[in-house]
C-alpha cells in the first residue's frame, strides 16, 4: 500500500486574468507520507495559505496535479467532483482562531461534523469523549466556550479536527495566539496525533523554535517551494 498521503506535482495558482493576473504559486512539487508532520514556512504573502487551501480542496488550482490519500483529486481540473464530501470525510482543519461555535458547548462543537456525516449518536458521543480524554480535557465536555482558556479552546479545536478520523490535517498558524509554553504543548499533541493516528499533517507557522517537532520543512518563497528533512536544516 502506498504510504504517500499528499502528493503535489507542478501545482500553480494564478489570480486575475490577462495583464492584471498574478501567479502566486509558480509550480510546486512535494510529497508527504502518512504519519509525517511538515512545517510550512515563508514570508507574509508568499502563498502559504493559498497552498494550504488548495490542498484542502477549498481553492481550485490553476493547473497541476494533486493526490490525497492514494486518490488523484485534481489533474488540471477537479477529478473528484464532490470536494465537500472529501473535506468532511478525510481532512481536518485547525486555524489560528479556533473558529468554534460560541452558542454550543464543547461536546456539541466536536460532534457537529460526525452528525453531518451520518454517524450514530452513540458512536459520535463516544468518539468525542474518547478524544477529549486523549487530549486531557474530558472534564470540559459540557462547558461553554467562554469558560475555557485560550489553550483549552485550541485543544477543543484540535479535537474537532479529529472527529471525522481524518487522513490529513491542515493547520494554519495554530499556535500564533499562544505563549511559548502553550505553543510547545500544542505541538507535542499534534506530533502525538500524527504518529498515533498515522495522519499526514501540514502546519503553517512562523515560529522556527518549533522545528524539532517536525519531520519535513517546506519553505515557500516567491511562489516556489523547497522540501528539506528537518535534520538537514542547519540554521533556524
Amino acid at each position: 500500500m502506498n504510504d504517500i498521503s499528499i502528493k503535489v506535482e507542478n501545482l500553480k495558482k494564478k489570480f486575475g486574468k490577462g495583464e492584471n493576473s498574478i501567479e502566486v504559486i509558480k509550480g510546486i512539487d512535494f510529497d508527504l507520507k502518512k504519519g509525517e508532520m511538515a512545517m510550512l514556512l515563508g514570508p507574509s504573502g508568499s502563498g502559504k495559505t493559498t497552498l494550504l487551501t488548495m490542498i484542502g480542496c477549498i481553492l481550485e488550482p490553476t493547473s497541476g496535479k494533486m493526490s490525497l490519500d492514494d486518490e488523484v483529486i485534481y489533474d488540471n481540473r477537479w477529478i473528484l467532483k464532490d470536494t465537500i464530501k472529501l473535506r468532511r470525510e478525510k481532512i481536518g482543519f485547525i486555524f489560528q482562531s479556533h473558529n468554534l461555535i460560541p452558542f454550543l458547548n464543547v461536546k456539541e462543537n466536536i460532534t457537529l461534523l460526525p452528525q453531518m456525516n451520518g454517524v450514530s449518536k452513540a458512536d459520535y458521543t463516544k468518539k468525542a469523549m474518547d478524544l477529549l480524554e486523549y487530549l486531557g480535557i474530558r472534564d470540559k465536555a459540557y462547558n461553554m466556550l467562554g469558560s475555557l482558556s485560550g489553550g483549552q479552546s485550541q485543544r477543543v479545536a484540535i479535537v474537532r479536527s479529529l472527529a471525522n478520523d481524518p487522513k490529513i490535517i491542515l493547520a494554519d498558524e495554530p499556535t500564533a495566539a499562544l505563549d511559548k509554553e502553550r505553543s510547545i504543548s500544542v505541538m507535542r499533541l499534534l506530533k502525538k496525533i500524527a504518529k498515533d493516528q498515522n495522519v499526514a499533517m501540514i502546519v503553517v507557522t512562523h515560529d522556527e523554535r518549533l522545528l524539532p517537532y517536525f519531520d519535513i520543512v517546506l519553505r515557500i518563497d516567491d511562489g516556489y517551494l523547497t522540501q528539506t528533512k528537518t535534520e538537514d536544516v542547519k540554521v533556524i
